[in-house]
């Protein structure tokens, strides 16, 4: 079994949410990632770090889960913040 692509915690002082990523992200793990998201969200104020800085490639069959569960929670969420390398560009 590979391991996971990605982990989650949540800051102690400011209660934000990070998720991090390492080398490729692999379809299957979306589930699983998002299902862990949705446990620690609050009930409203959400602040949420995606961390992209380890990120090796681009899954394009990511996207379309992440977008389907932002668009659920979005009352939810105050701050989204996404970390990239310096030399990187973001997609969109």
């Amino acid at each position: 079994m590979a391991k996971a692509s990605w982990g989650i915690t949540k800051a102690a002082g400011s209660g934000a949410i990070w998720l991090r990523f390492a080398g490729p992200t692999r379809t299957e793990e979306m589930p699983e990632c998002l299902t862990a998201l949705s446990e620690m969200m609050p009930a409203e104020a959400a602040s949420i770090v995606f961390d992209l800085r380890g990120l090796v490639g681009h899954n394009p069959k990511t996207k379309e889960p992440i977008k389907a569960w932002l668009g659920k929670n979005k009352t939810k969420i105050k701050q989204i913040t996404v970390l990239v390398p310096r030399s990187s560009t973001i997609h969109k």
